[in-house]
């Protein structure tokens, strides 16, 4: 969606904020390990300093909000089952310092917010709780003014979480709803030809790719549709609208980078070990190649990341 708005622009900082939500979200669900554990919270690192990049700029990033808001939620209620996985308090220090990591952040501050569920800092936490409160029900008063509508971001977000169900349905009628208001927004067009599909309304569906392909053009189209096939857990039609904009655009970081999601995606599948290694080879030839067009680029963001999902997956693959 955001390269729409700024074609000129090599990577769409917004896309890559959407894939590493979905990097944390499935990393809660499969925490196991420390290497697990330790990439979990650099991912959420990484989400709090492109949030800042962005808001810098001036995005409106309401509807992620609610995506890190509930993620940081999750986190919390595990934050003892990650900090044993780190290693213990000591070993979470350690490793924040390692990373630099400021403790007044919830990720970073876990060893602390296990430490406050002893009951002598109990009373503390029950003052605390009561000021949120407060705060909250002060938000939820002024929430029009604080919050005005946003139904693109309403819209997917109701989509996303619908999915996550399996229910199509449901998400098909929360796009519909946000189409209603802006029934020419491309990322909604995008998400109903999507959903269509799944639904099994393939006339439908390919009318309306059709549609947005003569709109947008090819190049546009494959990337706003491989995010949603992503976001439906279609990795193989991902992977090839993906490939498709890598073969017109070899120097679009984002496209590397979210081919290496989607390839990430379809591992966790896989039957065999073989295709498992194909799946991981490919993954990292693509972060590889993404570090080498950051640091061309000049874009420090995407190398962090990029070097951080490398250095991981090869710890992996060992």
């Amino acid at each position: 969606m955001g390269k729409l708005q700024q074609e000129s622009v090599p990577l769409n900082d917004a896309d890559l904020l959407r894939s590493l939500l979905d990097d944390c979200e499935r990393g809660l669900v499969n925490l196991s390990s420390r290497t697990t554990a330790q990439q979990l919270i650099m991912d959420f690192d990484s989400v709090d300093k492109l949030c800042q990049k962005l808001r810098g700029e001036g995005l409106d990033l309401r509807a992620e909000d609610g995506r890190i808001e509930s993620m940081e939620t999750n986190l919390v209620r595990q934050a003892g089952k990650v900090v044993q996985l780190v290693g213990g308090p000591r070993a979470y220090a350690r490793f924040r310092t390692e990373q630099n990591g400021v403790v007044n952040d919830s990720y970073w501050g876990l060893d602390t917010i296990v430490a406050a569920g002893h009951a002598k800092n109990l009373r503390a936490i029950g003052t605390v709780a009561l000021v949120m409160a407060a705060i909250f029900a002060l938000g939820y008063v002024f929430r029009a003014q604080l919050f005005p509508p946003n139904p693109v971001g309403d819209a997917t977000s109701a989509a996303e979480n619908a999915v996550r169900s399996r229910n199509y349905e449901l998400g098909a009628t929360a796009i519909a709803a946000g189409l209603q208001i802006t029934p020419t927004n491309v990322t909604l067009l995008t998400w109903q030809a999507a959903l269509s599909e799944s639904l099994g309304f393939s006339n439908q569906s390919d009318t309306a790719f059709d549609a947005l392909k003569k709109r947008l053009g090819d190049s546009d189209l494959y990337l706003e549709r491989g995010q949603v096939y992503l976001r439906l857990d279609k990795p193989d039609k991902a992977i090839s609208d993906f490939s498709a904009e890598i073969s017109l655009h070899p120097q679009l970081i984002d496209a590397y980078y979210l081919r290496a999601s989607a390839y990430e995606v379809r591992r966790s599948s896989r039957l065999t070990d073989a295709d498992r290694r194909l799946d991981l080879t490919a993954a990292l030839d693509d972060l590889q190649t993404c570090t080498r067009l950051a640091e061309e680029q000049h874009n420090d963001v995407v190398l962090a990341s990029a070097k951080l999902r490398l250095g991981m997956l090869m710890q992996n693959s060992q």
